[in-house]
């Protein structure tokens, strides 16, 4: 087995850490700032979120972008995100325009519908744009400043007309290339973030990038790092991020993915999925580790978490209000979340700190058995690789 800047030879044994490698994250820790759109002319609004940690020691900072699913949004409460900026990761998280596309499906032939602020459509003419504080007013139906976007509304006959719009969006080329499009569009005009955050002047590290999504973001990160989809032409790989954490992600026969999709990710990645994290259209858990068992072997590794369902990977479970909606053990989530943020810190600390306490945790069975064995972290094996190679690009 090889990690980069490593060669194990077999398991290793490290010292039981109840806490695992990184704590969960607390939100007094980090800083969110919300008043951000990338902008483009003609008008293109992306809003962002960034979070990050409030009291990070001088220096850059490694950047992650995070890809929401269907219908998510940066809004969402998302714990993982908290955990990973506590860890001393910029964390910038897209309003990709899926999103307002079932938003306004929603709002289509509901009560209050006619007149209401709905987002202008997005213009895609290749990536370029720039980040600004959001303006007084707007063009064209853009969201302006003040202006809150429309809330969806369940149930009913609309609950199934709005699961089958989901479905012909998920199955969209096109939304596909805008949602990889938005994060280059980001990587582009990183200096834009620094000068509209104070605190993150100058710091944002170029040369350690990290991209990470969930449900269909992890879908956004998967062709970013060079993932094929057979219903799409060509590739939209970006050479700029080093390493990819794909949480629920597609496997062979969603999107278009086959076999040899993932034969050009050559870039470390860490697939996550669960026992009970079932795929839309009928995929269980294993299949969505299948960019972990068919990409090239060297820095692939595979998370199952026995008991793990497909909104356990956020942290959006660990609040009770979610867990009882979703008639969810509450304290089991808040374990299974612990597990998460173990591997997916000591990832990130590994590929874009490379940091040694990180590979050696990677290559230990420490998750495991903190997680009495509930936590199966899978690692590839590689014969006749040479450890510390350079990242190659796709």
């Amino acid at each position: 087995m090889v990690l980069r800047g490593l060669l194990v030879l077999g398991a290793i044994s490290l010292p039981l850490v109840a806490q695992g490698y990184a704590e969960v994250g607390d939100r007094e820790a980090v800083t969110r700032s919300d008043e951000l759109l990338l902008v483009d002319e003609p008008m293109v609004q992306i809003p962002v979120r960034v979070t990050y940690p409030s009291k990070a020691a001088t220096g850059k900072l490694p950047v992650i972008l995070f890809s929401h699913g269907a219908g998510g949004s940066k809004e969402n409460e998302k714990p993982i995100v908290t955990a990973w900026a506590a860890a001393g990761y910029v964390v910038i998280e897209p309003d990709h325009d899926d999103r307002d596309q079932l938003r306004r499906a929603a709002l289509e032939g509901s009560p209050g519908a006619e007149g209401a602020t709905e987002p202008g459509p997005r213009r895609r003419g290749g990536r370029g744009g720039a980040v600004a504080s959001p303006r007084a007013g707007s063009r064209s139906g853009a969201l302006g400043a003040g202006q809150s976007r429309p809330r969806s509304r369940r149930g009913g006959s609309r609950g199934g007309e709005l699961r089958q719009r989901m479905r012909q969006m998920l199955q969209d080329p096109e939304t596909w290339r805008r949602r990889v499009a938005d994060l280059q569009d980001i990587l582009d005009h990183l200096d834009r973030v620094e000068a509209q955050i104070p605190a993150l002047a100058g710091r944002l590290d170029r040369e350690r990038i990290g991209v990470g999504g969930h449900s269909f973001g992890a879908f956004t990160s998967q062709l970013m790092a060079g993932a094929r989809s057979f219903a799409l032409d060509g590739s939209v790989a970006d050479p700029r991020p080093r390493a990819f954490v794909l949480l629920s992600p597609q496997g062979r026969g969603q999107q278009g993915l086959a076999d040899s999709s993932w034969d050009d990710c050559r870039r470390p990645m860490l697939a996550v999925s669960g026992s009970e994290d079932g795929g839309f259209t009928g995929q269980s858990g294993e299949d969505k580790l299948d960019p972990y068992r068919f990409g090239p072997p060297e820095d692939k590794l595979g998370l199952m978490i026995d008991g793990a369902a497909h909104a356990s990977f956020t942290g959006r479970l660990t609040q009770d209000s979610a867990a009882q909606r979703r008639q969810r053990d509450v304290d089991d989530e808040r374990r299974l979340f612990e597990w998460i943020v173990s591997a997916t810190v000591a990832f990130w600390d590994a590929y874009l700190k490379e940091e040694p306490k990180a590979q050696r945790y990677l290559a230990s069975d420490a998750l495991a058995e903190a997680s009495g064995g509930r936590a199966d972290l899978r690692r590839r094996e590689v014969e006749n690789s040479t450890a510390g190679a350079a990242y190659p690009s796709p």
